[in-house]
């Protein structure tokens, strides 16, 4: 049960107080645990609100209207939003393990990110939307491969046509 107390006009700022705040400190709504009274704030239209400084269970302290404490709107600093954000992005993450691109083939995968192998049996760990995209398909060992091929055939080339003159 919540203690009723009634606020005292500021007379100094003159900044229109609401005439009976319920007293929050202490209690707790979602991850927040209210500890003081803030300031409060006033909307364009001169109505005023109460607003309390809460702590999140994350450490982080935040001021919050009171009006969005009762109703459930805020139940945390941020951090929920952020984590819930997060958990939907690994849900949409499709699985791979097993599949195969280019050289490489998925062994693991934890969110976005995919343990794979190569075929010269190299191990890496890469983001899973570079596999998808087609941005990683070796562990490196192509472009070397490719590179050797392309001075081969410069030495090739060279010595043909040192051959002819």
């Amino acid at each position: 049960m919540s203690k009723m107390r009634k606020t005292v006009p500021q007379i100094d700022s003159g900044i229109p107080i609401p005439p009976v705040v319920e007293d929050l400190i202490g209690q707790k709504f979602g991850r927040l645990l209210v500890i003081e009274r803030a300031e409060n704030c006033v909307f364009p239209n001169g109505t005023a609100a109460s607003r309390w400084l809460c702590r999140c269970d994350c450490g982080r302290k935040k001021i919050i209207l009171g009006q969005s404490l009762r109703w459930g709107a805020t139940n945390s600093c941020g951090c929920l939003n952020g984590e819930k954000t997060a958990e939907r992005a690994r849900a949409r993450v499709a699985n791979i393990v097993g599949q195969r691109f280019g050289r490489l083939v998925v062994l693991s995968q934890n969110g976005g990110w995919c343990q794979v192998r190569c075929d010269c049996m190299t191990e890496r760990t890469v983001r899973s939307r570079d596999l998808i995209s087609g941005k990683i398909d070796s562990c490196g060992c192509l472009k070397i491969e490719t590179l050797e091929a392309i001075q081969r055939a410069k030495v090739i080339q060279h010595w043909k046509t040192k051959g002819r003159a």
